[in-house]
C-alpha cells in the first residue's frame, strides 16, 4: 500500500492570506511613510498663516500701545510713564532734566498694568546688552525676566532707522511696520516679538541714566506666541490604526478567497494523484482556478487517459502474446511429449511433427522478433540510419521483388511515380514499410484484382499511396488497425495459412513516425482498401552532387517499365 509522505512546511492557503496580509501592511506603512510628512508640511504651513495673522493683530496692537506711551499730555489713554520723560528743554539749550530713576518693582508694576490693559504680554529690554528687565508673564517657569538674548536684532542708528511715529488727525499712524524677532525661551517655548526703538528724546528715564546723561535706551516688545506645534502622528494616530485595521481585515478576507480558489483545484488535484498511485487510472479532475491551474488540470486528465490507455494496451499485449504463444506452444509440446513418450516410432512417422514444430519455433521467433523490434521502435532506441536516398528507386526494386508473386496469384501491380522522390530517409527501414504494405496488400486481394503503388511530390512532402482490390476493412475494425496485435475479421482473407503476428502495421507507424511522417488508411467493405504515406522531401538546394540530373533522368523510365513487367504477367 502506498502511504502518504509527511512533509513540512505551511499549506498553500496559509502562504498565501500571510502574503496578502504582509503586502497590505506594507502598503500601509508605505502610505502612512509618505502621507505624515505631507500632513506635517502641510500642517506647518497652516501654523505659519495663523502666526502671521496673530502678528498682524499683534502689530496693530502695539503701535496703539506705544502710541500711548508716547503721549506725554492728558489723553483718554494716559501713558502711566509720562512723569519720566524729559520736563525743561528750551530752543538755546539742548539739555534735558530727567526726573529721577524709579524703583523696578514699581516699573515692573506699571507695565504689568498696561499688560493687563491691553490683553497681550510685554517684555522690555536694554538694547546695549540684550537683558530682559521686565517680562509680565505670571509664570515664573515661562518668564524671561534676567534671561539675555545677544541674538536680537535691533538697528544700528535708533534715531534715523525707527523715526518717532506720526499720527495723523485722524489717530492712524504712517509709520512702517515694526521689527519682529523670533527667540527661544530657555523652557524652549517659541516666542515672537514685535518692537519698536524709542529715539533719543522719546525714551523715559526707567532704568536709570547712561555716562552721557541719557536714559538708558530700551526697547519694548509685545510677545507673540507661536501656534503650538502638534505632531500629525498625534492627531491621525487613531485615524491611520483604523484605516490599517480595515486593510489588513480586507486583505484577509481577500487572501481567504483568492488563496481557497487557488488550493482548493490543487488539493483535489493531490487526491486525484493519490488515487492514481493505488492504481486508479480513471481520475479525472475539473478545471477550475484560473488559466494555468485549467491547463494543470487538462494536463493531468489527459496524463491519466494515457495512463490508463497505456495500462489497457499493456494488459492487452500480455494476453495477446500469451494468445499468440499458447498455440504454436500447445502444438510443440503435444509433438514433443508423443516422441517421448513412444507413441511416434517410425522415422517416416517424425517428417510431419518435426515440420509443424519447426513451423512454430519460426512463427514464436517471428513474433519475439517483431515485439523486439516495436519495443525499440516506441521506446526510440532503435536508431534511423538517415542518408539522403531517392525513394522512386527503392519503391521500383520493391514492386519487382513482389512482381513474381503477384503473377502467381494472378494480381495486376501497378506502379506509378515519377522520379526522382528525394528525402532523408533510412532506406531499410522504409524497405519494410512497404514490402509490409504491398504484402498485406497480397494477402487480401483476389485474383484478377490489382494493387496500385503511387507516389508523387505535393507541396514540401512526398505522397505514398498503396491500394488494393480486395474486401476492404470494416468500419468498426479501422480505428485499430495500427494497435499491436489486432488483426481485423480473418474471414475475409482467402488464406489463413499466411497468418500473420498483427505486428506488422504497428510497426509500419513507428518507423514512418521516425521519419517526421504521418500514415493514414481508409477502406470500404468491398471496395478495398488504400494506405497513404507522407513524408517529407527535400529541396533541389538541399540536394548531394551524387544525386545529379542524370540519375534522375535514368529513374524516369521507371514507371513504363514497372507496369509493362506487371501487365505480362
Amino acid at each position: 500500500m502506498i502511504g502518504r509522505t509527511k512533509t513540512n512546511g505551511l499549506h498553500l492557503s496559509t502562504t498565501l492570506i500571510l502574503t496578502y496580509f504582509f503586502v497590505a501592511l506594507i502598503a500601509v506603512v508605505a502610505a502612512a511613510g509618505v502621507a505624515l510628512p505631507l500632513l506635517q508640511h502641510y500642517q506647518d504651513d497652516q501654523r505659519t498663516e495663523s502666526h502671521r495673522s496673530t502678528v498682524l493683530e499683534y502689530t496693530q496692537s502695539y503701535d496703539r500701545m506705544r502710541n500711548s506711551l508716547l503721549q506725554r499730555t492728558n489723553s483718554s489713554n494716559p501713558n502711566p510713564f509720562r512723569d519720566y520723560f524729559s520736563q525743561n528743554i528750551t530752543s538755546t539749550n539742548s539739555a534735558h532734566l530727567w526726573p529721577a530713576t524709579p524703583p523696578v518693582e514699581i516699573v515692573r508694576q506699571k507695565f504689568n498694568d498696561l499688560a493687563t490693559s491691553y490683553g497681550r504680554r510685554i517684555v522690555v529690554f536694554t538694547e546695549r546688552d540684550h537683558e530682559v528687565k521686565v517680562d509680565t508673564e505670571p509664570d515664573p517657569n515661562l518668564s524671561l525676566q534676567g534671561e539675555t538674548f545677544p541674538d536680537i536684532k535691533i538697528p544700528l542708528n535708533t534715531s534715523q532707522t525707527n523715526p518717532a511715529p506720526k499720527t495723523s488727525s485722524s489717530g492712524t499712524q504712517n509709520n512702517s511696520a515694526p521689527f519682529e524677532t523670533k527667540i527661544t525661551s530657555p523652557s524652549g517655548q517659541e516666542l515672537s516679538l514685535i518692537y519698536r526703538s524709542f529715539n533719543n528724546s522719546d525714551r523715559p528715564n526707567l532704568f536709570g541714566l547712561t555716562a552721557q546723561q541719557q536714559p538708558v535706551a530700551i526697547i519694548i516688545a509685545e510677545v507673540v506666541p507661536f501656534p503650538e506645534a502638534r505632531p500629525v502622528w498625534g492627531d491621525l494616530s487613531l485615524i491611520l490604526v483604523v484605516a490599517a485595521l480595515a486593510a489588513l481585515t480586507v486583505s484577509l478576507i481577500v487572501g481567504f478567497l483568492l488563496a481557497r480558489n487557488l488550493s482548493r483545484p490543487l488539493v483535489h488535484l493531490t487526491e486525484a494523484t493519490h488515487a492514481v498511485a493505488r492504481g486508479d487510472y480513471d481520475q479525472q479532475v475539473s478545471p477550475e482556478g484560473g488559466y494555468e491551474l485549467n491547463q494543470l488540470a487538462q494536463s493531468f486528465n489527459q496524463m491519466t487517459r494515457n495512463v490508463a490507455e497505456s495500462q489497457r494496451m499493456q494488459r492487452q499485449l500480455i494476453a495477446n502474446v500469451s494468445h499468440e504463444l499458447k498455440t504454436p506452444l500447445t502444438s510443440i509440446q503435444g509433438f514433443s511429449q508423443a516422441m517421448l513418450d513412444g507413441v511416434l516410432r517410425r522415422p517416416e512417422d517424425f517428417a510431419r511433427p518435426a515440420e509443424i514444430i519447426s513451423n512454430e519455433t519460426a512463427r514464436m521467433i517471428r513474433l519475439v522478433n517483431g515485439l523486439l523490434d516495436l519495443s525499440k521502435l516506441e521506446s526510440g532506441q532503435a536508431a534511423l540510419q538517415l542518408r539522403q536516398m531517392n525513394l522512386a528507386e527503392m519503391l521500383k526494386n520493391c514492386v519487382e521483388s513482389f512482381a513474381p508473386r503477384a503473377e502467381a496469384g494472378q494480381v495486376s501491380l501497378l506502379a506509378e511515380f515519377s522520379p526522382p522522390l528525394l528525402l532523408n530517409g533510412d532506406s531499410d527501414r522504409l524497405r519494410q514499410v512497404f514490402n509490409n504494405l504491398i504484402d498485406n496488400a497480397l494477402k487480401y486481394t483476389p485474383p484478377r484484382g490489382y494493387i496500385r503503388v503511387k507516389a508523387h511530390r505535393s507541396g514540401p512532402n512526398i505522397v505514398v499511396s498503396v491500394s488494393d482490390s480486395g474486401a476492404g476493412i470494416p468500419a468498426v475494425d479501422l480505428p485499430h488497425i495500427f494497435e499491436r496485435f489486432y488483426q481485423a475479421d480473418k474471414s475475409r482473407r482467402r488464406d489463413l495459412a499466411q497468418e500473420g503476428s498483427g505486428l506488422g502495421l504497428a510497426i509500419t507507424k513507428e518507423i514512418v513516425t521516425a521519419h517526421a511522417g504521418k500514415i493514414d488508411a481508409t477502406s470500404q467493405e468491398g471496395h478495398g482498401t488504400i494506405f497513404t504515406i507522407t513524408l517529407p522531401a527535400l529541396e533541389p538546394s538541399q540536394t548531394l552532387p551524387s544525386l545529379d540530373t542524370t540519375s534522375s533522368q535514368a529513374q524516369l523510365q521507371t514507371a513504363p517499365v514497372i507496369n509493362e513487367l506487371v501487365h505480362k504477367a
